[in-house]
């Protein structure tokens, strides 16, 4: 990535050391002030900013509503645009940024891993990871979800439901197929229909 990519985050000294850009290539789409969707791909992202490539590039100062794929929904103003793509700095609470910092850890680690995902539907981690896990006998759990896709997902939660029993995951009703380490991996009643998620990846 040449030099101006490099420095079109545009923050803060003190927060550029403390948030490391991490170079993801990910597809997603993005709002301006027109409301018109316009594709796009990410370049580089850390907790604070994303420098993105799309042809509508916006002015500087002008609000902008992304939805990249295995992220969620963010938005934020430009900070700054070049030809072919621009930054944004990412309007975040500190809960939200540090969510954020932990689904870029996992993406991180799960390219350099090198292995594609083998399920039949595409898993993510999702933005909002908190859940609550209710068993077949009305028991509730605090859960967090570890990965998800539109057929199942993985669950960190202290409870161990026996494997075929009926769960539900918030809303949604699903049947534990495996025992993990630290929860249950659950497969959704039936797959969700695109758009069953919100964008910040809760069923």
């Amino acid at each position: 990535m040449g030099l101006i990519a490099k420095q079109a985050l545009d923050v803060k000294p003190r927060e550029r050391r403390r948030h490391e850009r991490l170079k993801l290539a990910l597809s997603g789409r993005y709002m301006l002030s027109d409301h018109l969707e316009h594709p796009c791909s990410t370049i580089d992202i850390s907790p604070v900013g994303i420098a993105v490539s799309g042809q509508e590039k916006g002015f500087i100062g002008e609000h902008v509503i992304l939805y990249i794929n295995q992220i969620g929904r963010l938005e934020g103003v430009v900070a700054r645009n070049a030809d072919t793509w621009f930054a944004v700095r990412l309007q975040l609470t500190p809960a939200k940024s540090e969510q954020l910092a932990g689904v870029l850890a996992w993406l991180v680690s799960h390219h350099a891993q090198g292995a594609p995902d083998k399920r039949g539907h595409q898993r993510f981690a999702p933005f909002r990871r908190r859940a609550v896990l209710t068993t077949s006998d009305g028991r509730q759990y605090q859960a967090a979800l570890i990965n998800l896709s539109a057929q199942g997902a993985a669950v960190s939660v202290d409870a161990a439901p026996s494997i075929g029993s009926f769960v539900t995951i918030g809303r949604t009703p699903a049947r534990v197929v495996r025992h993990l380490s630290m929860g249950i991996a659950v497969e959704f009643d039936a797959p969700l229909p695109a758009g069953a998620f919100d964008m910040d990846g809760r069923p």
